[in-house]
């Protein structure tokens, strides 16, 4: 495994094997306040099958800021890491925003991507504020100068309802001093418009969009929307599911990218043993 530290390039990760050179590589991007960890379990599912490129977004994990949160300046920032390793064909898999950053990789480097999966997230414009309450929340932790976990916890609990979000703000507040979360707070509420936003474009490539069935992100309307852009796009439902979909049935999410790809002839068919 390689672990980048280039301040010129986005933090990352990537899992190299020989073997899988003359195989795309899987380029795994996470949502919004997350950071490469968060698919890691997609990364390990796959690993004796693809190379594996996992990235911190810009004002995300290790990453560096900047003031700006744009679909192509971010998905620019990705292809900077793919360009580095002289990688030639790549098959983006992004959850949330990291789908729509996916999504426009797609879009301007579609010679390099064999295919593209997006996890909860559609190609449409997310116009309500959703994460109100949230940046709230975390300017609560922040403006207390929390200094232990248990404190951070406290804070977050007494502000959202959703402990799923709860556990997944805990997963950025780091352990180590000084403690604090390992995103860019102040530039994602700034930013959080663009962040919401979508632009014209089309991918004619396969397509695989996996959203929950419990979630609000890719509902009815919304999926009617990708086609438009995705001509060649499966759609898949994970019953029960919620935004975290790849946390909650990871399995499931497994199985129907495995189908997608055997289905487009990207996975391998000799003997393998799934890594989980």
């Amino acid at each position: 495994m390689t672990i980048e530290r280039n301040p010129d390039l986005l933090n990352h990760q990537y899992t190299y094997d020989e073997s899988l050179k003359d195989r795309p590589t899987l380029v795994l991007i996470h949502g919004l306040m997350g950071d490469l960890n968060n698919l890691g379990m997609i990364g390990r599912h796959f690993a004796n099958r693809f190379n594996v490129l996992r990235v911190d977004l810009v004002n995300h994990g290790n990453s560096f800021y900047r003031n700006q949160m744009e679909y192509p300046e971010m998905a620019n920032d990705v292809m900077k890491v793919v360009e580095y390793y002289g990688i030639t064909e790549i098959i983006p898999v992004g959850h949330s925003m990291g789908g729509k950053v996916a999504m426009r990789i797609a879009f301007d480097y579609s010679a390099k991507c064999r295919a593209l999966v997006v996890l909860d997230m559609a190609p449409v414009i997310y116009g309500k504020r959703g994460h109100d309450e949230v940046f709230y929340a975390i300017n609560q932790v922040i403006a207390n100068n929390c200094i232990e976990r248990d404190q951070c916890r406290e804070i977050l609990s007494a502000n959202l309802d959703n402990q799923g979000m709860i556990n997944f703000l805990l997963k950025s507040f780091t352990n180590e001093e000084p403690h604090k979360f390992i995103f860019n707070a102040p530039v994602l509420e700034k930013e959080y418009n663009h962040i919401g936003i979508w632009a014209e474009g089309v991918y004619s490539g396969p397509a695989a969009f996996i959203y929950g069935g419990d979630s609000a992100y890719v509902d009815e309307e919304r999926r009617q929307a990708i086609p438009r852009q995705f001509p060649r796009a499966k759609l898949y439902c994970v019953e029960g599911a919620t935004h975290w979909l790849h946390a909650e049935q990871p399995r499931v999410v497994f199985q129907y990218m495995e189908s997608f790809f055997e289905n487009n002839g990207l996975l391998i068919s000799d003997n393998y043993v799934v890594i989980s």
